[in-house]
């Protein structure tokens, strides 16, 4: 994995453990890399609607999703497309 993936994946665990820390009891402890504040999932329809306001701004990585995808898609898996890996 890129050094470049793996400093923001320890960034975003440093935040997420001081999300953790805030919420104290309120935490539920779900084991998810990306969750709510507390610790419970995403709710999939609003990370789409926010991914999709992502990609409409200039500079956006719809570029690098798109290549992502049709790799994904011309892959033996299709478990790994419908993940978008």
């Amino acid at each position: 994995m890129p050094a470049a993936i793996t400093g923001s994946l320890r960034a975003h665990r440093d935040r997420q453990e001081a999300e953790w820390r805030e919420a104290g009891r309120a935490w539920h402890d779900t084991d998810l890399v990306f969750c709510r504040r507390n610790g419970y999932p995403l709710n999939g329809s609003v990370v789409t609607h926010h991914f999709q306001k992502l990609l409409k701004k200039p500079g956006s990585l719809s570029g690098v999703f798109m290549t992502c995808a049709i790799a994904a898609q011309r892959s033996s898996s299709p478990r790994a497309y419908r993940r978008g890996l």
